[in-house]
């Protein structure tokens, strides 16, 4: 568990840096430190948070497995198999697409900072099928994004695009006030 808190912290140490924690450069901007995404949250609506506490992350990744939550969590056994985040360096943004279709999660796309704000920038990662009946698949997209804490704004802008080989189009989604 260290060693892997130990990488974590390495690569969000590059990720703050400006180094590229993958072989290929970040596009435009740092990437998140930590990403966790995928098409199955228990989510089924439209929702962002800045997530600054253990208590606000595990209400959270409560409502994301679905989990009714009351009483106090069991951080022993972690039967949720929450992640643990060292909210004193860092915090998460947590993105809820809600339900829709063809999906395999989100990518984050860019991040920016200077004195008076953060802008994240993300996109679905969509796809489309084929079939008699079109083939979509239903999915509750979700997509956390570990970050170094910082205290500045958060802005968080999606690609709203939708068409093949065009430019991205930003939709301001929300803007997290300064902490």
């Amino acid at each position: 568990m260290r060693s892997a808190a130990l990488i974590a912290g390495i690569v969000c140490l590059a990720a703050i840096h400006g180094v590229a924690a993958e072989p290929e450069p970040a596009v435009n901007g740092v990437k998140p430190c930590v990403t966790l995404t995928g098409a199955d949250s228990r989510v089924a609506e439209r929702g962002y948070h800045r997530i600054t506490s253990m208590k606000e992350w595990v209400n959270v990744w409560r409502k994301h497995k679905g989990d009714p939550g009351g009483g106090e969590y069991n951080h022993y056994y972690n039967p949720l198999g929450i992640p643990a985040v060292d909210f004193d360096r860092y915090m998460v943004v947590a993105v809820f697409q809600g339900a829709g279709m063809n999906s395999a999660g989100l990518d984050a796309f860019w991040l920016s900072q200077d004195e008076d704000r953060i802008v994240f920038r993300f996109k679905d990662k969509s796809y489309q099928t084929s079939g008699p009946d079109g083939g979509g698949k239903p999915v509750t997209v979700y997509g956390f994004f570990v970050l170094p804490r910082l205290s500045q704004p958060v802005i968080l802008e999606e690609n709203v695009q939708g068409l093949i080989g065009k430019p991205p189009v930003w939709k301001e989604r929300i803007t997290f006030p300064k902490i």
